[in-house]
């Protein structure tokens, strides 16, 4: 689950919900019960020839997030807004 910390509304409900498969294969990404998108589609590359450790989606509330590996020493993924 992905909640909005920033906010102290947004930490009562997900923004989504993220589900890896076997191996921590990519899996499937919820962004409400009646709509399921596959991960591989929904987190697409910020940019063409971008680095798949960066990636971008649309959340429940309609805004642009970033999904990043190892931005800062101490976290494995990092969401954040633009």
């Amino acid at each position: 689950m992905l909640y909005d910390t920033t906010t102290t509304h947004g930490a009562s409900r997900p923004l989504l919900a993220v589900r890896f498969g076997p191996n921590n294969a990519l899996g499937t990404v919820h962004l409400s019960p009646e709509n399921t998108v596959p991960m591989k589609q929904y987190l697409t590359k910020v940019t063409a020839l971008g680095s798949t450790k960066h990636r971008k989606f649309i959340a429940s509330d309609e805004q642009e997030y970033r999904w990043n590996w190892r931005v800062k020493d101490d976290q494995e993924w990092t969401v954040s807004r633009p």
